[in-house]
C-alpha cells in the first residue's frame, strides 16, 4: 500500500509541476504586466533621450550608427508586441492567461536586455560616406567653353585606352563644378561603370587621413592602430575585389604613389578609372594621367555671365563701358565674374562703378595669377555694405576646408562671439543670422546646401574664398586656424601670438588638452580659468573629460556647451557667468545640480539638462524666474514644480509665451489637462504665436489634449506628436461655448454641430500607442501643408478627420503629403468615400506585432 501511495505521489508531482507553473503564470499576470510596463517606460525614456541626442549630433556629412538605428527599430517592435499583449489581456480570455503570463515574463527579460543594449556612451553618429549615392548639389554649367571642357572629360572616361585622367586649371575656373556634373551623370548612366566615388583630398596630403576617406567612401573600415603600410595593404586587398568603378580625387596639390595609399592601378582588367582635379599641371604628369586643361571663358561668355549676375536692366549705356572693363578684370574666371558681378548688383551711380574699376586695377597690379584671384574675391568681401556679414564670412573660415557648416550652429557662434547682439530675443537673433547668411549667399561668397526636404540647411565656402579669408585673418583680425588637418598635438608655440582673437582646432585628434568640441581630451588646464575675454567655451562630445576648472573669472562667457562630455559635476564659479546666454548640460555622467545656481544666470536664453537622470532635477520657480529663457529641456521635480513653472498660464506676461517655439511635456504622471476649460478662449492674442513643435509623451492621466479654441493661438504649429498617453481619448475637444471661439479672423468655422478647423502650417502629425484614443477631432480638419501622418498603437481610432482638396468633385491628396504610416490602414475611415483609393499610394503599412 505504501509503495502504491508513493508511486501515486510521484505521478501527482510530475503532473502538478507544469500545472503549478501555469497557475503561477495565471495568478501573477496583472502584477507582471505592471512590471513590464514600468520597464518598457524606462526603455522608451531612453529612446526619447537618444532621439534628442540624435537631433543635436546629426548634421550634414553625419549618419546614425547602424547599431543605434537597429536598437531604435527593436524598441519600436517591442512596443508593438507589448501592445498586442495588452489587447489580449483586455479581452480577458481565461484559458489564455497562463500562456500570456509566461510570455510577459519572457518580454520582461527581453526589455531588460534591450535597456542594457541602449547604453550608448559614445557618439550616436558616424561620418557619412563621401561616396554615398546621392546627387551632388551643383550650379548650372556656364558657357559653351565649359560644356566643351566637360565633354572632353566624358570622352576620356568612355575611352578604354585612357585609365587615368588629370583635370587641371587655375583656381576658380570650374574644375570641381564640372566634375560634380560628371559624377551625377555617372550615377544615372551605369552602362560602363557600376560605381562612382568622390573624395576631396586634404590640402597637405596626410596618408592616414586620405586612406580613411577612401575607405569610408567605399564603405570599408581600416584599423586606426596600424601603420600606413599595413593600412595600404589592407585597403589594396579590399579594393582589388571591386570592379568597374570611377574614383574621383578632387583638389590634389601633390602627387603620390597609388600603392602607398592602397589604391589599385586602374587597368583594362578591373575596368576602373581614376580622375583627379588639380591646379598644377605637373601633378597630372607625375601621376601618369592624360591631361585635360579646363579653358577660361571667352570674352563674350565673360560679358554675358557678368550681365546675367549683375542684372541686364541695370547696366545703362553710360555704365556699360566701365562694366565691360570690370568684367575683363575678372580674368575670364567664372568664380571671380560671379562674385564681383553680385557685389555690383544694385549699384546705379557711374562714379561708384569707376571707383570699383580703379580699386580692382590697383589691387591686382603686379601680382601673379592666383594673387589676382584672391584680390578679386577680396573686392567682393570689401564691398559688403555691413561690417557684420564680413565678420560672419571670417567665422566660416574657422571650419575645416570643404566643410558643410550647419546654419544653426554657425549662428550660435555668431551670437556667442558678439557679431549678432542687441536684438530683443533669441528668435530675433536667429532671424538676423539667417538674413546675414542669405546676403553672403546672394553675393556668391557662400554656397547654400539643403537636404531633399529643405528641413536641414548648411552653408559651404569655396576653397578659394576660404583662402582669401585666411589671408585676411593672417593680419587683422588675427586667427589661428588649424581645423581638420589631423593634428595630434597642439600647434607649435610660435603660432600662439599675443594678438590672436580666435583659435580653431576643431575636428582634430589632439589627445590631452584642447578647448574645442569632438576631441578625446582628458584634461583641461587650469590656465583656462584666466581667459577673461573668452565668449564661448565649447566642449561638446569630449566624453573623456571629467573635470572643468573654475569659470568664475570668465564673466564675458556667452556660450558654454558641455553636452556629451564626461563631467561629473558642474564647474565652480558658474554663478558668476552673468553674460551666459547658452548653457548645455546634456551630460549623462553629471551627478548633481547645486540649488539656486540657475536663477543667477539672468541672461540665459537656452538651457538644456540631461533628462534621464534620477538626480538632475530643477525647481520650477528657478527656471521660471529666467525671464529671457526661450528654450528649456530638462526634468522638474514633480507636478508642483511644473505648476510653478507654468504659473504664467493664468496670468502670463504676453512676451513670455509669444516667443515659445517648441514645447515638450514628458512623463508628467499627474498631468490631466493642458489648459483647463475656458482659459484657452480668454488668452491674449499672440500667446503661442511662435509655437511650431508640440510633443506630449508618457503622461498617463491626460484624457483630452486641448479644446479647439486653443487653435486660434496655434496658427504656426508645424509638428504635433502625442505618444504613450494611455488614457488619451480625444486630441481636439469641441469647445463647450463655441460662440466665444469664433472671430472675424478665426481659423475655425461652424459646420452643423462641429466646427471645421484649420492648421495651415501643420506638416507632421504623429499619434502612437494611445490605446484608448477614439477621436482626433469630431469635426473636419483642413491641413494643406501636411507631409507625414503616423498612426499606430491606436486600436480604437477609426476615423481620420482630414478634409481632402476636391478637383472636379473628386478628392485628391493634400498637395504636400508624402507618407501615411500606420498599422491599421484597412480599419481607418475618411471623410470622402473615395479617399482611400486616392491615398493608397502614400501608405506605408507598419506591422507592430
Amino acid at each position: 500500500m505504501m509503495e502504491l501511495s508513493g508511486a501515486i505521489l510521484e505521478i501527482v508531482k510530475i503532473i502538478w509541476a507544469p500545472i503549478g507553473k501555469c497557475v503561477k503564470y495565471h495568478r501573477s499576470l496583472e502584477e507582471k504586466m505592471m512590471i513590464l510596463h514600468k520597464k518598457l517606460e524606462v526603455v522608451n525614456s531612453r529612446k526619447e533621450d537618444i532621439e534628442s541626442r540624435m537631433d543635436v549630433e546629426l548634421r550634414s556629412g553625419k549618419q546614425v550608427k547602424k547599431e543605434v538605428k537597429l536598437w531604435l527599430e527593436n524598441v519600436q517592435k517591442m512596443n508593438g508586441e507589448v501592445e498586442t499583449i495588452d489587447q489580449e489581456v483586455e479581452e480577458g480570455k481565461f484559458v489564455s492567461r497562463a500562456r500570456l503570463g509566461k510570455l510577459v515574463i519572457k518580454k520582461i527579460l527581453e526589455v531588460d536586455e534591450l535597456h542594457q543594449k541602449g547604453s550608448f556612451m559614445d557618439r550616436l553618429v558616424v561620418d557619412g560616406l563621401e561616396g554615398d549615392k546621392m546627387m551632388l548639389p551643383t550650379t548650372v554649367i556656364v558657357g559653351d567653353t565649359t560644356g566643351r571642357n566637360m565633354e572632353a572629360i566624358w570622352a576620356c572616361l568612355m575611352d578604354d585606352d585612357v585609365r587615368k585622367v588629370g583635370v587641371h586649371g587655375i583656381g576658380g575656373v570650374g574644375k570641381t563644378t564640372i566634375m560634380k556634373h560628371i559624377y551625377n551623370r555617372l550615377l544615372v548612366d551605369t552602362s560602363k561603370f557600376d560605381n562612382v566615388i568622390w573624395v576631396t583630398v586634404p590640402k597637405t596630403t596626410d596618408v592616414i587621413q586620405l586612406q580613411g576617406k577612401i575607405a569610408h567612401a567605399f564603405e570599408l573600415s581600416l584599423s586606426e592602430n596600424e601603420s600606413e603600410t599595413i593600412r595600404a595593404a589592407n585597403l589594396h586587398a579590399m579594393l582589388r575585389m571591386r570592379k568597374r568603378y570611377v574614383l574621383i580625387l578632387d583638389d590634389m596639390w601633390e602627387e603620390f604613389d597609388l600603392e602607398d595609399i592602397g589604391i589599385p592601378e586602374p587597368t583594362r582588367d578591373n575596368e576602373c578609372k581614376l580622375v583627379l582635379t588639380t591646379r598644377l599641371s605637373d601633378v597630372c604628369v607625375r601621376m601618369g594621367c592624360k591631361k585635360i586643361k579646363v579653358q577660361l571663358l571667352s570674352e563674350k561668355e565673360t560679358w554675358n555671365l557678368f550681365l546675367e549676375k549683375v542684372g541686364r536692366d541695370l547696366v545703362t549705356p553710360d555704365i556699360e563701358t566701365i562694366a565691360k572693363d570690370i568684367a575683363k578684370e575678372c580674368g575670364r574666371l567664372p568664380l571671380a565674374i560671379i562674385t564681383i558681378a553680385r557685389s555690383m548688383k544694385g549699384v546705379v551711380d557711374h562714379c561708384e562703378w569707376r571707383n570699383a574699376l580703379e580699386e580692382l586695377r590697383v589691387s591686382t597690379s603686379g601680382i601673379n595669377d592666383m594673387g589676382k584671384v584672391h584680390e578679386q574675391l577680396k573686392f567682393s568681401y570689401i564691398h559688403l555694405q555691413d561690417e557684420r556679414p564680413r565678420h560672419c564670412l571670417l567665422y566660416c573660415a574657422l571650419y575645416p576646408e570643404d566643410f558643410l557648416i550647419r546654419r544653426k550652429e554657425l549662428i550660435e557662434h555668431l551670437i556667442a562671439g558678439g557679431v549678432i547682439e542687441g536684438m530683443k530675443n533669441r528668435c530675433a537673433e536667429f532671424d538676423k543670422g539667417h538674413a546675414m547668411l542669405n546676403k553672403l549667399e546672394n553675393a556668391c561668397l557662400l554656397k547654400s546646401v539643403a537636404d531633399h526636404n529643405n528641413d536641414m540647411k548648411w552653408v559651404k565656402m569655396h576653397d578659394l574664398i576660404r583662402d582669401m579669408t585666411l589671408q585676411i585673418t593672417s593680419r587683422s583680425p588675427k586667427f589661428l586656424v588649424e581645423a581638420g588637418v589631423n593634428l595630434r598635438d597642439f600647434p607649435n608655440i610660435e603660432k600662439w601670438e599675443k594678438n590672436l582673437e580666435k583659435v580653431s582646432l576643431m575636428h582634430n585628434y589632439i589627445l590631452e588638452v584642447l578647448d574645442l568640441s569632438d576631441t578625446s581630451l582628458e584634461i583641461l588646464p587650469d590656465s583656462i580659468s584666466g581667459l577673461e575675454n573668452l565668449t564661448a567655451l565649447l566642449l561638446r562630445g569630449c566624453n573623456r573629460l571629467k573635470y572643468v576648472p573654475s569659470l568664475a573669472k570668465l564673466t564675458a562667457l556667452r556660450k558654454l556647451d558641455l553636452s556629451h562630455s564626461g563631467i561629473k559635476e558642474i564647474p565652480q564659479g558658474m554663478e558668476m557667468l552673468v553674460s551666459l546666454k547658452y548653457l548645455n548640460l546634456y551630460a549623462c555622467n553629471l551627478e548633481i545640480l547645486p540649488a539656486g545656481i540657475f536663477s543667477k544666470l539672468t541672461s540665459l536664453q537656452f538651457l538644456m539638462i540631461y533628462g534621464a537622470s534620477k538626480t538632475l532635477k530643477v525647481k520650477g520657480e528657478e527656471v521660471a524666474c529666467l525671464r529671457k529663457l526661450e528654450t528649456f529641456a530638462g526634468q522638474l521635480y514633480d507636478q508642483n514644480d511644473f505648476n510653478a513653472y507654468s504659473a504664467y498660464f493664468n496670468c502670463p506676461p504676453a512676451s513670455y509665451f509669444e516667443n515659445l517655439v517648441s514645447l515638450k511635456l514628458i512623463r508628467l504622471c499627474n498631468l490631466s489637462v493642458l489648459l483647463s476649460g475656458g482659459i484657452a478662449a480668454s488668452l491674449p492674442s499672440g500667446i503661442f504665436s511662435a509655437l511650431k513643435n508640440l510633443s506630449i509623451s508618457g503622461c498617463p492621466s491626460i484624457k483630452k489634449l486641448f479644446e479647439v479654441s486653443l487653435l486660434l493661438h496655434l496658427q504656426n504649429l508645424e509638428d504635433l506628436r502625442v505618444y504613450r498617453c494611455y488614457q488619451m481619448e480625444e486630441i481636439l475637444e469641441q469647445a463647450t461655448r463655441p460662440e466665444y471661439v469664433l472671430g472675424e479672423s478665426s481659423n475655425l468655422c461652424t459646420n452643423n454641430d462641429f466646427m471645421t478647423i484649420s492648421l495651415p502650417l501643420l506638416r507632421h502629425l504623429s499619434l502612437e500607442f494611445l490605446p484608448k484614443l477614439e477621436s482626433i477631432y469630431r469635426g473636419t480638419m483642413v491641413c494643406h501643408s501636411l507631409q507625414v501622418i503616423q498612426v499606430f498603437g491606436c486600436p480604437k481610432l477609426k476615423r481620420i478627420p482630414l478634409s481632402l482638396p476636391l478637383i472636379d468633385g473628386q478628392p485628391s491628396p493634400p498637395p504636400k503629403l508624402e507618407r501615411i504610416s500606420t498599422s491599421t490602414w484597412e480599419a481607418l475611415e475618411w471623410e470622402h468615400p473615395n479617399a482611400k483609393n486616392v491615398l493608397q499610394p502614400l501608405v506605408r503599412s507598419v506591422q507592430t506585432s
